[in-house]
């Protein structure tokens, strides 16, 4: 869920709302199944809370001074103000890597009107969240390993002036009139290189002082590690695209001289440092989230690298997926995409090295492009793929495309002048931000949309909740949407009990009790009060016309006649989506309504047996007990439902209704069958695979 680390932030803060596995603590004293498979399954801890903190300083800070805010819109306010400097640090990466300013500024551009990276950087992603830190962190080191590539090529051309000036001078003994011009002329162009790198590195050959490398360049590779070491504890995977870049870099850079030596050595000295103090800052604060120091890291590592856990929950996809929608998303990212790779087979068979920064440009292209091969494969191996796990990957590959464009512009320049080239570039950019931003240009080619086609948007949902939430007669609410698309308790901002849809049930949240040990109200996804079937609307509809809580309603506008009867009417709508409100009455008269309602019926007894299954390995031991009695009533060859309501009641420590049950049920289908285990309901199959995780429903 998209939406889970503002959540997670939401609930630390207000002290309620939805959890998901990833966030909880190892299950200790497991008492039901759904508990036991989480800690077979390594299905616990498996992010860090050093993510959701941030949105925690921010709420705290807006509850301290007062403000009246919606935490859910707030938080994504947050989020989009620090993605804003994703074209920045790309810039400043850009900068750093290549030299150029040109390559730099059409990286940011494309960044910026990226439609993937804006559509990412709108959500409250860790990826898009954590891109612009991972990049300007990046920079200093790389910045000083560059800077080592111009110290071997000025110590070189030291020398070789040296050796050309003693040379000319031998050479001229006998002409005393040589002039001072002559001998400028005879010294290579050291000068020129000098000028060359000043901008690019924004330095001089002057400042190559050992103080400076000792004390700059600790500190601000200090610095950087330890971004990168909070970053790296983050999101793990990270280290996919840091480590083979910095190595490369250091392998390709390092050179056998001393200066050289002496900073790059201390470049990874202090980068490392830097980067174990923010792993111990991460693993203190799993020490107390967790109890466990280091927990977060490896439990992703178990179960998404480790095990198959990921591939049974999540399926193996195509990776081509991934390829379409990047690089051949539209006829506009096709033509750009050809453009950038002509431009840059033409900049390595160009020929000669001429410059310092083309040698750079060369060297640094190789290694991002061996950088995307190395997310790209590693990604498409993973069970789980989203086109957000790539998003670092759309950022370097742009970069790429940015140097490609930028390798065809001296040809332009040839051939058609600079103010044609011009024109040839600032079109491309044009075309490229109209192509991201509009739906169809005249062309009929280009077409792009922020989200699939639905029938409802999740803005219209998310509003209609949120119109909810403004009202202070709200008891309880059924939002009869995915929660997955939707903001949960942080946009309702009401701690009431919820039915929500997941999957192709309803699950009900209730209120934790008044005993409880906890401070937190938590409502973890898999730990719900009552389990519904979308097509058992008989209980659904009963339910909602028996409780004293579920005044509000969030549906879609086709299923309004649905809910009329039994009270709710339309009091908003936004697009397809409606919200219906109904005046509940007096708990008198609600006892004697629901008195007179018959819950369970004879039509639905093979859906209240799959639905107890589900109840039954959360523990809802009540809720099953009431299914599976109903069911016995009306159809009592059933002789899975035996089994479970004796188990029920053998859980409850009911041992004189649990043989009542046996009894009953050995009398009507004999010892043998009764005590055979019998084949449980399935309704949906693609259910089946999570069988392998120890599933008992």
């Amino acid at each position: 869920m998209e939406k889970q680390n503002n959540n997670v932030a939401f609930s630390e803060v207000f002290g309620y709302g939805f959890r998901t596995y990833e966030y909880l603590p190892p299950p200790v004293n497991t008492t039901t199944f759904v508990e036991e498979q989480e800690l077979a399954n390594g299905m616990y801890s498996l992010r860090s809370f050093l993510f959701p903190r941030f949105y925690m300083f921010w709420f705290q800070i807006a509850n301290l001074l007062g403000f009246h805010y919606n935490p859910y819109l707030f938080a994504r306010q947050i989020h989009v103000f620090v993605t804003s400097f994703l074209p920045v640090s790309t810039f400043y990466f850009t900068r750093t890597l290549y030299g150029c300013r040109g390559v730099s500024t059409i990286s940011s551009i494309l960044v910026a009107f990226s439609v993937h990276l804006t559509q990412l950087g709108t959500h409250t992603l860790i990826n898009s969240f954590l891109s612009p830190f991972l990049f300007i962190a990046m920079t200093s080191f790389i910045f000083y390993i560059v800077k080592t590539e111009y110290i071997y090529f000025y110590e070189m051309n030291k020398r070789k002036n040296t050796e050309t000036t003693e040379t000319s001078e031998n050479s001229c003994e006998s002409d005393e009139k040589k002039t001072a011009e002559d001998l400028k002329k005879a010294k290579p162009e050291l000068s020129a290189i000098n000028k060359e790198i000043k901008p690019v590195l924004g330095c001089n050959r002057k400042s190559f002082g050992l103080g400076y490398i000792k004390y700059r360049c600790a500190f601000s590779n200090f610095v950087g590690g330890f971004v990168l070491g909070v970053i790296i504890y983050i999101r793990f995977d990270l280290c996919l695209l840091i480590v083979p870049l910095y190595l490369g870099y250091i392998w390709t850079f390092i050179r056998f001289e001393k200066k050289v030596i002496i900073l790059v050595t201390q470049c990874v000295v202090f980068t490392l440092l830097g980067a174990l103090l923010g792993m111990v800052i991460g693993g203190m604060e799993d020490l107390y989230s967790y109890k466990i120091f280091f927990m977060s890291p490896w439990q992703w590592l178990r179960f998404n690298v480790l095990s198959n856990k990921s591939t049974v929950l999540f399926e193996m996809q195509n990776s081509g997926d991934y390829f379409k929608d990047i690089f051949c998303m539209d006829f506009m990212t096709i033509i750009l995409n050809v453009i950038a790779v002509i431009g840059v087979l033409v900049c390595y068979v160009s020929g000669e090295i001429r410059t310092f920064q083309e040698h750079i440009g060369k060297i640094t292209t190789l290694g991002l492009i061996f950088v995307c091969a190395v997310l790209f494969v590693c990604y498409s191996r993973l069970a789980h793929q989203e086109t957000r796990f790539l998003h670092n990957f759309i950022v370097l590959s742009l970069i790429i495309t940015s140097f490609g464009i930028h390798c065809l512009m001296p040809y332009f320049r040839q051939y058609l002048g600079n103010i044609s080239s011009s024109f040839i570039l600032c079109g491309t950019v044009v075309l490229y931000i109209l192509n991201c931003y509009n739906k169809t240009l005249p062309s009929g080619l280009i077409r792009w949309q922020l989200q699939k086609p639905e029938v409802i948007s999740t803005a219209d949902v998310n509003k209609c909740i949120d119109l909810i939430g403004q009202r202070n007669d709200v008891n309880g609410a059924f939002i009869d949407f995915g929660i997955y698309n939707t903001a949960g308790y942080s946009l309702l901002h009401k701690n009431v009990p919820l039915i929500i849809l997941i999957h192709n049930e309803y699950h009900e949240y209730r209120r934790k009790n008044s005993n409880s040990s906890s401070s937190l109200d938590l409502r973890v996804i898999n730990r719900f009060s009552d389990f519904i079937s979308v097509f058992n609307v008989d209980y659904l509809t009963k339910l909602l016309n028996s409780s004293r809580e579920y005044n509000y309603i969030v549906t879609k506008s086709k299923r309004k006649h649905e809910f009329k009867h039994i009270g709710y009417a339309q009091v908003y709508n936004s697009g397809d989506c409606i919200v219906l409100y109904k005046k509940l009455q007096s708990k008198k008269e609600r006892s004697i309504k629901r008195s007179e309602i018959q819950m369970y019926s004879s039509e639905n007894s093979t859906l209240l047996e799959y639905e107890s299954n589900w109840l039954f390995t959360a523990g809802v031991y009540h809720k099953v007990i009431e299914r599976l009695e109903a069911v016995l009533k009306f159809d009592s060859s059933r002789v899975r439902t035996y089994q479970m309501l004796i188990a029920s009641y053998v859980s409850i420590n009911n041992m004189t209704k649990a043989y009542e049950v046996e009894t009953n049920c050995f009398r009507r289908h004999g010892t043998a069958k009764c005590s055979q285990p019998q084949p449980k309901v399935v309704i949906h199959n693609e259910y089946s695979r999570f069988d392998s995780l120890g599933h008992k429903n």
